[in-house]
C-alpha cells in the first residue's frame, strides 16, 4: 500500500498511521520530525500532495489515516470508494468535498477525524458498507451538511461525535442502518437540522447527546425502527423543534431527557412506539408546546417527569394507547393546560402527582376529555394550591378520586359518571371498577371520596350534586357494611372471584345463591370474627336510608308518609281495634252497611284523613280513649313527626339555594 518510507526514516506521525504512509519521509516539520507527504503536519504541501493523493486513488489505496489534508478537496466530489476506506484521525483544514461519493467498502472509518474547514458537505453521500463511522469527529467549520445522504450496512456511528460552527445539516438524510448511533455526541453548532430525516433502522441512538445550538430542528423527520433512545439527551437551546414528527417501533425513550430551551416543540407529532416513554425528564422550557400530538402506542410514560417552564401546552392531544401515566409527575410552571386533549387510554394514572401551580383540563359538549370507560388515577395527588387545579367541562368519575383531598379543587360544568346523568353508569359499577384496580376497602375509600365531593360542591352551592355525592358516601358505608356480612358466608372460591372483580359484589339478600353458600361457614369462628370486625352502618343509618335517602330522597320520605298514613287507617277501621264506629270503615264495608264500593271510599278516604290528622299531631276528632285505639294514635303521634320531619328535610336539602 504506497510507498514504502523506510530507506529514509520513519514518519514522525503516530505509530498507527504508519501502513497509510506515502513515499519517503523526507519532509521536516518545525517541531525537527520528518513527516511523509501525506501526513507533514503544514498546509504549504504544494503539488506534491496532490500527486501523492491522486495515486493513491488512482491504486484503489483509500487508507488515509491521519493524513494531514492543507486546503480545499475536491477530489473525493462524487467519487466511488469500492473498497475500505480510513480517514481515521485525518484533519481536513479547508473545505471537505465528500457530496455525491459513494462508499461501497465494508468498512468507512472518519473515527476522530477533525474537519475545520470553513465548509465539509457529504451531500447526497452514499454510505452502503457494513460499518460506517464517525465515531470522535470534530466538526469545526462553519458548515457542516450531510444533506440527502444514506447511510446503510449494519452500523452509522457518529457516537461522541462533536459539531460546531453555524450549521449542522443532516435535513433529507437516510439512516437505514441496523444501528444509528450519535449518543454522547454533542451538537453545538447554532442550527442543528435532521428535518424530515428518515430513521428506519432497528436501532437510533442519540442517548447522552447534547445540543446547545439556538435551533435543533427534527421537524418531520421519522423515527420506525424497533428501538429509539434519546434517554439523558440534552436539548439546551434557543428552540428545539420536534413538530410534525413521526416515533414508530417498539420503544421511544426520552427518559431522564432535559428540555430547557426557551421553546420546545412537539407540535402534531405523532408518537405512536409501543412504549413511549419520559419517565424523569425535564421540560423546563419557557413554552412547552404538545398541543395536537398523538400518543397512540401502547404505554405512555410521564412518570416523574417535570414541567417547571412558564406555560406547558397540551392542548388538542390525544392518548389513546392502552396505559398513559403522568404519576408522580411535577407540574409547577406557570400555565399547564390539556385543554381539548383526549384520554382514551384504558387507564390513565395520576397517582402521586404533584400539581403545584396552574392545570387545566378544559373540554367540550363533544369533547369531555376523559373517556367514561377509562380508569383515571388522582389518588395520592399533592395538590399545593387546588384552587388552580380546574376541571371544566370533562367527564370524571368518583372513584377517581379516591385517597385525594378535592375539596377545594375548581370543578366547573363536569358531568360526573352515574351522577350527573344516571343513564351511563351505576354505582355498583364503581365499586367493580375499583375491585378490578385491586384498590383494597373500594367501599370506604369511595365514601371517602364522594365526602370531600359533596364538600366541595356545598361549598360551591351545588346542592343537588352535593346530594348525590352524599347519598353515595352513605350508601357505600351501608353496602360495604352488607357485603362484608353477606361474603362471609360464601364458599371461599366465589369469595376470591368477587374480590378480583370477577364477578359482582353480592349486597342485597336476593343477590344470593344457594350453591354459593358455604353451609359449614355458620359454625365456623373465622366468620363471626369476620362479621364483627366490619364497619358497622348501624340500624339507625339503615333506616335513615330506608325512609328517606338519608335526607336526599323527599320523594321516598314522602310515599313512607303515605304508606303510614294508609297502614294506621286500615288499623283504625278494623274493629277489633276499638276506634270509633265512624271509623270503622272496612267493618262497614264487610258487614254492608254503607252500600256500594264508592261509598266505602269516601267512608275510608274519612279514615285516612284522620290517621294524617294523628300522624301530623293535629288531635283529630274524635278523641280516643284508653285502649288499643288510644295506643295507636300516640304510636302514630310519635312515628308521623319523625317522618315528616324527614320528608322536611329532604325537601330542604333538595330546593335550599
Amino acid at each position: 500500500m504506497g510507498h514504502s518510507s523506510t530507506d529514509n526514516g520513519v514518519c514522525g506521525c503516530e505509530k498507527e498511521f504508519h501502513s497509510a504512509c506515502y513515499g519517503a519521509a523526507s519532509y521536516i516539520h518545525e517541531d525537527k520530525k520528518k513527516y511523509c507527504i501525506l501526513h507533514l503536519p503544514t498546509e504549504n504541501k504544494g503539488d506534491d500532495f496532490k500527486e501523492a493523493l491522486r495515486n493513491k486513488l488512482d491504486q484503489d489505496d483509500f487508507d488515509f489515516r491521519g493524513t494531514f489534508f492543507p486546503g480545499d478537496e475536491s477530489e473525493f466530489k462524487d467519487f466511488k470508494f469500492n473498497a475500505d476506506v480510513s480517514f481515521t484521525g485525518a484533519t481536513f483544514c479547508g473545505k471537505g468535498d465528500f457530496s455525491g461519493a459513494e462508499f461501497g467498502g465494508a468498512y468507512t472509518d472518519f473515527s476522530v477525524a477533525i474537519f475545520s474547514g470553513e465548509r465539509t458537505t457529504f451531500r447526497e453521500a452514499e454510505f452502503g458498507g457494513e460499518r460506517t463511522t464517525f465515531r470522535g469527529a470534530e466538526f469545526g467549520g462553519e458548515r457542516t451538511t450531510f444533506r440527502g445522504a444514506e447511510f446503510g450496512g449494519e452500523q452509522t456511528d457518529f457516537f461522541g461525535a462533536v459539531f460546531c460552527g453555524d450549521y449542522a445539516d443532516f435535513s433529507n438524510v437516510e439512516f437505514s442502518s441496523e444501528h444509528t448511533d450519535f449518543s454522547e455526541g454533542e451538537f453545538n453548532s447554532k442550527q442543528t437540522n435532521f428535518s424530515e430525516a428518515e430513521f428506519s433502522g432497528e436501532r437510533t441512538d442519540f442517548s447522552g447527546t447534547q445540543f446547545s445550538g439556538e435551533l435543533t430542528d427534527f421537524s418531520g423527520a421519522k423515527f420506525s425502527g424497533k428501538q429509539t433512545d434519546c434517554s439523558e439527551a440534552r436539548f439546551n437551546g434557543r428552540y428545539t423543534n420536534f413538530a410534525e414528527v413521526q416515533f414508530g417501533g417498539e420503544q421511544m425513550d426520552f427518559s431522564e431527557a432535559k428540555f430547557s430551551s426557551k421553546w420546545t416543540s412537539f407540535l402534531d407529532a405523532k408518537l405512536n412506539s409501543k412504549y413511549t416513554t419520559f419517565s424523569e425528564a425535564t421540560f423546563s422550557s419557557a413554552r412547552t408546546n404538545l398541543s395536537a400530538a398523538e400518543f397512540s402506542g401502547e404505554q405512555t410514560d410521564f412518570s416523574e417527569a417535570e414541567f417547571d417552564g412558564e406555560r406547558t401546552d397540551f392542548s388538542i392531544a390525544h392518548f389513546s394507547g392502552k396505559h398513559t401515566d403522568f404519576s408522580r409527575a411535577r407540574f409547577s410552571g406557570a400555565d399547564t393546560s390539556f385543554q381539548y386533549a383526549t384520554f382514551s387510554s384504558t387507564k390513565v394514572c395520576f397517582e402521586g402527582t404533584n400539581f403545584i401551580e396552574k392545570v387545566t383540563f378544559l373540554g367540550t359538549g363533544q369533547n369531555t376529555v376523559f373517556d367514561a370507560q377509562s380508569w383515571v388515577q388522582f389518588d395520592h395527588c399533592r395538590i399545593d394550591k387546588p384552587e388552580l387545579l380546574t376541571f371544566n367541562t370533562v367527564l370524571l368519575r368518583p372513584g377517581w378520586f379516591i385517597n385525594s383531598d378535592v375539596r377545594k379543587v375548581d370543578f366547573t360544568d363536569v358531568k360526573w359518571y352515574s351522577i350527573s346523568d344516571g343513564s351511563i353508569g351505576k354505582f355498583k359499577d364503581e365499586i367493580e371498577a375499583l375491585k378490578r384496580q385491586e384498590v383494597s376497602s373500594p367501599y370506604t375509600l369511595l365514601a371517602q371520596a364522594c365526602q370531600r365531593l359533596a364538600a366541595n360542591a356545598e361549598e360551591n352551592r351545588q346542592y343537588p350534586l352535593a346530594n348525590q355525592f352524599h347519598y353515595w358516601s352513605m350508601d357505600a358505608r351501608r353496602l360495604g357494611s352488607w357485603s362484608v356480612l353477606y361474603q362471609a358466608f360464601l364458599k371461599e372460591e366465589v369469595r376470591q372471584s368477587i374480590e378480583k372483580g370477577e364477578r359482582r359484589d353480592i349486597t342485597r339478600f336476593r343477590d344470593l345463591r344457594f350453591r354459593d353458600l358455604d353451609t359449614k361457614a355458620l359454625f365456623n369462628r373465622e366468620t363471626w370474627q369476620r362479621i364483627r370486625n366490619r364497619e358497622r352502618f348501624g340500624f339507625i343509618n339503615g333506616l335513615y336510608w330506608a325512609l328517606s335517602g338519608y335526607g336526599v330522597r323527599p320523594l321516598r320520605a314522602f310515599m313512607w308518609l303515605i304508606i303510614l298514613s294508609l297502614v294506621f287507617a286500615l288499623l283504625y277501621s278494623w274493629p277489633y281495634i276499638e276506634a270509633p264506629y265512624s271509623l270503622q270503615a272496612l267493618e262497614g264495608f264487610t258487614a254492608g252497611y254503607w252500600g256500594g264500593p264508592l261509598d266505602y271510599l269516601g267512608y275510608f278516604l274519612r279514615t285516612e284523613m284522620y290517621s294524617l290528622g294523628a300522624l301530623a299531631r293535629l288531635n283529630p276528632e274524635p278523641k280516643p280513649e284508653p285502649g288499643l285505639f288510644q295506643t295507636l294514635v300516640i304510636v302514630a303521634g310519635i312515628l308521623g313527626p319523625l317522618q315528616v320531619g324527614l320528608f322536611l328535610l329532604a325537601i330542604r336539602r333538595k330546593v335550599m339555594r
